[in-house]
């Protein structure tokens, strides 16, 4: 009995100090083009998983809507963590690219680095302390025209040339 009494106090101190240590995450996704698909973020905290969906911490994914879209991610523990935001306009829960080099739909990264970056972990990552609630604000960025413009060759060349420096 006595050691049933002891785990139970310890794992209720464990389960206090993890809940200290987490928080909710409000993820502002701008710039969004359109209200075709979803949102959808995917929440890394470590550079070999990074851009791997199926490996991320989370993902969540909320309903498009021209403009600005929001995403609570709640009890997230503290840590280091980086976010890929992606537009899935045909909602098929992928990031698709057209001929595998061309963004073909609107992405963005945590701390918005430039197009022209490196876009890896190190560039998109961010300390979350927890606790308190924290926001993260993402800008879309779309390599093709709006969805009722005509595709631009010249976009898309110039997107794939940033992405390949």
């Amino acid at each position: 009995m006595k050691n049933k009494i002891a785990l139970s106090v310890l794992l209720s101190l464990f389960c206090g100090a993890v809940l200290a240590d987490s928080g909710d995450l409000k993820v502002s996704v701008a710039g969004v083009r359109g209200s075709e698909g979803s949102v959808r973020i995917a929440v890394y905290r470590d550079e070999k998983t990074f851009g791997k969906e199926k490996k991320a911490v989370t993902v969540r994914e909320a309903i498009a809507r021209g403009g600005d879209v929001g995403i609570t991610i709640r009890s997230l523990p503290a840590g280091r963590y980086a976010i890929f935001a992606y537009h899935d306009r045909n909602a098929n829960r992928k990031f698709d690219r057209t001929l595998g080099l061309v963004d073909a739909e609107g992405q963005g990264l945590s701390n918005n680095p430039e197009r022209s970056a490196e876009h890896n972990f190190d560039s998109a990552a961010f300390d979350f302390a927890g606790g308190d609630v924290a926001q993260i604000h993402i800008e879309l960025d779309y390599c093709h025209s709006g969805p009722d413009e005509e595709k631009s060759l010249a976009r898309s060349v110039k997107c794939w040339a940033t992405l390949a420096d």
